[in-house]
């Protein structure tokens, strides 16, 4: 950065031409400066106090205000001369400057090249900042879902307008933007995730880009037809694999157009992504198309709105079979089979809480909400590591010390609930792995779910698969052994992979417990729910985060899973969004307010058992519309190529 701002000085007392170069630096800068302001947050913290301690890793003041006016000194002078030089030489009319900001009414497309070319930058960022609050953000916790309907058309109108590379350069400063907002709480998580997801961004919307872009300049007028489609593609590529990460599509910033969504249980989350993205490359096109000269078909009254017609119309036919799928599945009707289910929000983290007081709280809210019920439910849910201790381990230790007595207490209090209770627990693979050193790598313990009967048995162990990388666990530590110990420095855990996708079996439904982020994953759900289950009931911590924010996205981006495959969700957690969800995705009353200790009574349907067009052919859109893409990139360099030749 500081080499670039040298560079920089250099054009500016030269007084030549930069070109884009500014931009650049600009948006380098601007990166670091918020990286470096949103990590202060964690010297607030007083585990990382204990961290900074016991380990020496981080350099961070006492205190996030001063951290912050560090981070203020450090980058936001050179920040502000950047701008200042950026507009400057726009708004300046120095001989060796052209490019004014000029509006000319009586030739608007004039004006929209004027206005999309030169501040190409400002443009890109103004979309990522729009398209991250469509979703929950700091600015509203439901998110406004409007703005996802028109965030991205200022991103394809600079595609449209602005040359190949930079335009590539533009496209991944949104990316990076939208990231940086929506996923700002990562500062708080662990002491790298949000330095991973914001490198992570930038390098995915960068290969995104080169295809996307290149596309809408082959294809032109009818580029809005193919900016969905690789949209939907980007997006399933990035939700997947070992470092997938679903956040920020933008299908499910509507979570709250119920009859909309209902197209889920046939396309995936994918096919809602496709239909706005579609609005607005449709809505990008149209304007554009007087500047490029693009007209649609000989139709009176449409070749000019050709895209915004297409678009419409299938909005239309969506809303319409949404509406009428829930009339004809009886959404309005009363349902009669229904389970009680008490999911508890203990409001405390393993990691700063001692695990008395975690018990403490989840044994005073089971009992008030078993006293509200007046009978005995169905199931309690408590979340994710409520109760930290090694049940299976220290269950076998008679003592009146520790941890061992701690699960004597549990258990007895589970036994007399007389009814089953899942929670979420720390496992081992065997007593010989329990008792090994800490420090020793090739520890096997597991972030698990286990379930209890009313007897006090524990029945059924699940243990997670699909770990957060890098901070759960690292999955290259014997290919990448330096890696993982620099990664072991920054204290992050160390648990080991389940293998087997566990259904557990209660006396009136069956169920699954997908561990915290597991629920984001659509195909993993997926193939749970292909063994005939019930309900999904996932099990999270989200407190680390401070914030409802991310506690409000995890969730509704885990609503498109009871969508896809018409089946009830309910979310219990340390302290995030303990919610139940019904089959169509509406969120049910009496969700429990962030970071306070409550619970709620899941009155849950139990479905007809069912199986949705994804539920039985699982990612079929996006694998179509990747060879869609192959088929239109195939064609515009074979038909480059005939031209060229010609």
């Amino acid at each position: 950065m500081l080499a670039g701002q040298f560079i920089l000085a250099v054009f500016a007392f030269m007084n030549k031409e930069p070109g884009n170069f500014p931009e650049l630096i600009i948006v380098i800068t601007l990166i670091l400066f918020l990286l470096a302001y949103i990590y202060a947050l964690n010297a607030n913290m007083d585990y990382v106090q204990r961290f900074i301690l016991t380990k020496g890793q981080l350099a961070l003041a006492e205190s996030t205000v001063e951290e912050q006016i560090y981070a203020f000194i450090r980058f936001f002078p050179l920040l502000l001369l950047n701008l200042w030089y950026y507009f400057w030489r726009r708004l300046g009319k120095s001989s060796k400057d052209k490019i004014y900001f000029t509006f000319n009414i009586s030739h608007p497309v004039k004006t929209i090249r004027h206005i999309m070319t030169p501040w190409a930058l400002l443009w890109s960022i103004i979309s990522g900042v729009l398209f991250a609050l469509s979703h929950p953000s700091f600015v509203s916790i439901d998110g406004i879902f409007i703005l996802g309907w028109i965030s991205l058309v200022p991103l394809f109108l600079v595609f449209i307008y602005e040359k190949y590379w930079w335009a590539v350069f533009h496209g991944a400063t949104f990316g990076a933007i939208q990231a940086l907002i929506m996923n700002y709480w990562h500062g708080t998580f662990n002491y790298i995730t949000l330095y991973l997801v914001i490198i992570a961004s930038i390098i995915q919307y960068i290969i995104f880009m080169i295809p996307l872009i290149w596309v809408i300049k082959k294809s032109c007028k009818w580029g809005f037809l193919f900016a969905p489609v690789i949209w939907v593609v980007f997006d399933f590529l990035r939700g997947n694999g070992i470092i997938g990460y679903p956040w920020g599509m933008p299908g499910t910033s509507q979570f709250q157009l119920i009859p909309f969504i209902q197209i889920a249980a046939l396309t995936g989350v994918w096919g809602i992504t496709f239909i706005i993205v579609f609005f607005n490359s449709a809505a990008a096109w149209i304007i554009a198309g007087p500047g490029k000269k693009w007209h649609w078909g000989d139709i009176p009254g449409t070749k000019k709105i050709f895209p915004i017609l297409i678009s419409s119309i299938l909005i239309f036919i969506n809303t319409t079979g949404g509406l009428l799928y829930m009339h004809l599945s009886g959404f309005w009707k009363e349902d009669k089979t229904t389970v009680n289910l008490v999911l508890v929000q203990q409001n405390t983290d393993p990691r700063k809480h001692d695990y008395s007081e975690s018990l403490s709280n989840l044994v005073q809210l089971t009992s008030k909400a078993i006293e509200e019920l007046g009978s005995t439910p169905d199931l309690i849910v408590w979340s994710e590591c409520a109760f930290h201790p090694d049940t299976r381990y220290y269950s076998k230790i008679k003592s009146d010390f520790g941890n061992a007595k701690l699960v004597a207490v549990m258990l007895e209090f589970q036994k007399q609930t007389n009814t089953w209770l899942i929670t979420g627990n720390m496992d081992h693979a065997s007593e010989k792995d329990f008792h090994k050193d800490d420090d020793n790598e090739n520890k096997i313990y597991y972030n698990s779910a286990v379930l209890f009967d009313p007897e006090g048995n524990r029945r059924e162990t699940y243990h997670k698969i699909h770990l957060v990388p890098f901070t759960e666990y690292f999955p290259w530590k014997k290919q990448l052994p330096e890696v993982y110990k620099l990664l072991k420095k920054f204290d992050i855990s160390d648990w080991t992979p389940g293998k087997e996708r566990v259904i557990f079996n209660h006396d009136k439904f069956r169920f699954i417990s997908p561990i915290c982020f597991e629920d984001v994953f659509s195909n993993d759900i997926r193939l749970f729910i292909k063994n005939d289950v019930d309900i999904i009931v996932n099990l999270s911590n989200d407190y680390w985060s401070l914030t409802p924010v991310e506690g409000k996205q995890h969730g509704i981006i885990a609503l498109f899973r009871a969508v896809e495959n018409r089946r009830p969700l309910v979310r219990a957690t340390a302290s995030g969004y303990t919610v139940h969800i019904n089959s169509y995705g509406q969120i049910q009353p009496g969700d429990v307010p962030f970071y306070t200790k409550g619970y709620t009574i899941a009155r849950v349907s139990l479905p007809d058992k069912k199986k949705t067009v994804y539920t039985e052919l699982g990612d079929w859109f996006p694998v179509i519309c990747l060879l869609l893409l192959l088929t239109v990139i195939i064609y515009y360099s074979i038909k480059g190529i005939i031209l060229k030749r010609r």
